[in-house]
């Protein structure tokens, strides 16, 4: 089984912290235009709270994910286990794959880390973060296996 880089904790924090500031940003200012309002300051209040909340839930979250957060290569198949409080495992078959890409975000930038997307007739998958030359490999590896069984790849 391999696991994805100990970083992706810190990519999911900031990729969090950014709408939890934002809100935090926007109920600040209606604050204190809106301080003589009783009912838009308790709603800004609660505003803060619950971000603050939701942002300690999510960091408690991201460290559970990343301990069940797991893929494997079969022969034939691609094994996704991730979860946090809840655990899903996924079982893709090669054959099943249309499309593979490699993206990074902007902040797997900061940390020189990809995220492989996996893209089948009826759904989406993602493996993220890994280094590059894990990532290529990953993709690499499945773009092989499509080519043996005669998929006709435009690359």
């Amino acid at each position: 089984m391999a696991k994805v880089d100990k970083k992706s904790i810190t990519i999911w924090s900031l990729e969090t912290l950014t709408p939890v500031l934002i809100s935090e940003l926007i109920a600040a200012i209606c604050f204190y235009f809106f301080t003589e309002y009783s009912f838009i300051s308790k709603l800004c209040i609660l505003v803060f709270i619950g971000g603050f909340l939701y942002l300690m839930w999510d960091c408690l979250q991201n460290v559970l994910l990343y301990r069940w957060y797991e893929y494997r290569l079969n022969e034939d198949t691609l094994y996704i286990r991730k979860g946090g409080f809840s655990i899903s495992e996924t079982l893709i078959p090669f054959k099943r794959i249309q499309h593979i890409d490699i993206e990074q975000t902007f902040y797997s930038r900061l940390f020189n880390l990809y995220q492989v997307g996996i893209f089948t007739a009826g759904d989406t998958h993602s493996i993220g973060y890994l280094g590059k030359e894990e990532a290529s490999e990953l993709k690499d590896t499945l773009l092989d296996y499509l080519i043996s069984i005669g998929v006709d790849i435009d690359e």
